[in-house]
Protein backbone atom coordinates (compact mmCIF):
# COMPACT_ATOMS: atom_id res chain seq x y z
CA UNK A 1 0.00 0.00 0.00
CA UNK A 2 2.99 2.26 0.64
CA UNK A 3 3.96 2.29 -2.92
CA UNK A 4 0.50 3.28 -4.03
CA UNK A 5 0.90 5.97 -1.95
CA UNK A 6 4.06 7.26 -3.00
CA UNK A 7 2.48 7.87 -6.44
CA UNK A 8 0.07 10.87 -5.42
CA UNK A 9 1.44 12.82 -8.22
CA UNK A 10 0.24 14.19 -11.42
CA UNK A 11 -3.18 16.55 -10.69
CA UNK A 12 -3.57 14.68 -7.19
CA UNK A 13 -2.07 16.93 -5.46
CA UNK A 14 -3.53 20.12 -7.26
CA UNK A 15 -7.45 18.29 -6.62
CA UNK A 16 -7.23 17.63 -2.89
CA UNK A 17 -5.81 21.40 -2.46
CA UNK A 18 -7.99 23.28 -4.62
CA UNK A 19 -11.19 20.53 -4.56
CA UNK A 20 -11.33 18.59 -1.04
CA UNK A 21 -9.47 21.10 0.92
CA UNK A 22 -11.65 23.80 1.10
CA UNK A 23 -14.82 21.28 1.45
CA UNK A 24 -12.94 18.85 4.22
CA UNK A 25 -9.76 19.94 5.31
CA UNK A 26 -9.26 23.59 5.86
CA UNK A 27 -11.68 23.70 9.32
CA UNK A 28 -9.87 20.91 10.89
CA UNK A 29 -6.57 22.13 9.76
CA UNK A 30 -7.47 25.42 11.39
CA UNK A 31 -9.02 23.57 14.63
CA UNK A 32 -5.92 21.32 14.71
CA UNK A 33 -3.49 24.38 14.68
CA UNK A 34 -5.75 26.35 17.06
CA UNK A 35 -5.18 23.24 19.79
CA UNK A 36 -1.80 23.41 19.86
CA UNK A 37 0.55 25.68 21.97
CA UNK A 38 2.33 28.27 20.18
CA UNK A 39 5.42 27.46 22.37
CA UNK A 40 4.89 23.80 23.19
CA UNK A 41 7.89 21.99 24.56
CA UNK A 42 10.05 20.40 22.04
CA UNK A 43 9.48 20.57 18.33
CA UNK A 44 6.57 19.51 16.49
CA UNK A 45 6.42 16.70 13.58
CA UNK A 46 3.37 16.83 11.13
CA UNK A 47 2.26 13.06 9.44
CA UNK A 48 1.15 12.94 5.96
CA UNK A 49 1.23 16.75 5.61
CA UNK A 50 -0.05 16.13 1.95
CA UNK A 51 -0.86 19.94 0.16
CA UNK A 52 0.38 21.64 3.14
CA UNK A 53 -3.14 23.02 4.28
CA UNK A 54 -2.36 22.28 8.04
CA UNK A 55 0.94 22.93 7.74
CA UNK A 56 0.12 26.45 6.85
CA UNK A 57 -2.02 26.72 9.97
CA UNK A 58 0.63 25.53 12.15
CA UNK A 59 3.48 27.63 10.81
CA UNK A 60 1.09 30.81 11.83
CA UNK A 61 0.02 29.57 15.16
CA UNK A 62 3.80 28.44 16.24
CA UNK A 63 6.21 31.16 17.63
CA UNK A 64 9.33 31.48 14.70
CA UNK A 65 11.70 29.61 16.84
CA UNK A 66 9.91 26.55 16.93
CA UNK A 67 11.19 23.98 14.57
CA UNK A 68 8.35 22.52 12.85
CA UNK A 69 8.62 19.18 10.03
CA UNK A 70 6.22 18.21 7.78
CA UNK A 71 6.34 14.61 6.20
CA UNK A 72 4.66 13.33 4.04
CA UNK A 73 5.08 10.06 1.83
CA UNK A 74 4.33 11.53 -1.51
CA UNK A 75 7.19 13.58 -2.72
CA UNK A 76 4.61 14.92 -5.21
CA UNK A 77 2.42 15.89 -2.43
CA UNK A 78 5.65 17.37 -0.67
CA UNK A 79 6.46 19.78 -3.89
CA UNK A 80 2.72 21.02 -4.03
CA UNK A 81 2.84 22.00 -0.26
CA UNK A 82 6.37 23.65 -1.01
CA UNK A 83 5.25 25.67 -3.30
CA UNK A 84 2.38 27.18 -1.12
CA UNK A 85 3.67 27.85 2.57
CA UNK A 86 5.50 29.99 3.50
CA UNK A 87 7.55 30.51 6.85
CA UNK A 88 10.55 27.81 7.65
CA UNK A 89 9.56 23.97 7.51
CA UNK A 90 11.28 21.34 6.93
CA UNK A 91 9.83 18.95 4.77
CA UNK A 92 10.93 15.67 4.68
CA UNK A 93 9.59 12.19 2.55
CA UNK A 94 9.04 10.04 5.31
CA UNK A 95 7.40 6.64 5.54
CA UNK A 96 4.79 6.95 8.87
CA UNK A 97 5.81 3.12 9.15
CA UNK A 98 9.36 3.67 9.18
CA UNK A 99 10.08 7.11 10.42
CA UNK A 100 13.52 8.10 10.11
CA UNK A 101 13.88 10.41 13.18
CA UNK A 102 15.24 9.36 16.75
CA UNK A 103 12.36 8.22 19.80
CA UNK A 104 11.58 11.34 21.75
CA UNK A 105 12.68 13.83 18.91
CA UNK A 106 9.32 15.55 19.10
CA UNK A 107 7.51 17.10 21.77
CA UNK A 108 4.25 17.28 19.67
CA UNK A 109 2.92 15.28 16.86
CA UNK A 110 0.27 16.18 14.53
CA UNK A 111 -1.92 14.40 11.73
CA UNK A 112 -4.69 15.59 10.21
CA UNK A 113 -6.01 13.17 7.54
CA UNK A 114 -3.41 10.40 7.27
CA UNK A 115 -3.49 8.02 9.64
CA UNK A 116 -5.92 6.14 7.14
CA UNK A 117 -3.50 5.84 4.26
CA UNK A 118 -0.86 3.84 7.14
CA UNK A 119 -1.10 0.01 6.58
Amino acid sequence: MADVMRNFGGSIPEYYDSIMGPAQFEAYGVELARRLPSRPAGDVLELACGTGRVTRHLRERLAAEVRLVATDISDAMLKYARGKVTGKVEWRTADACALPFEDASFGSLVCAFGIMFVP
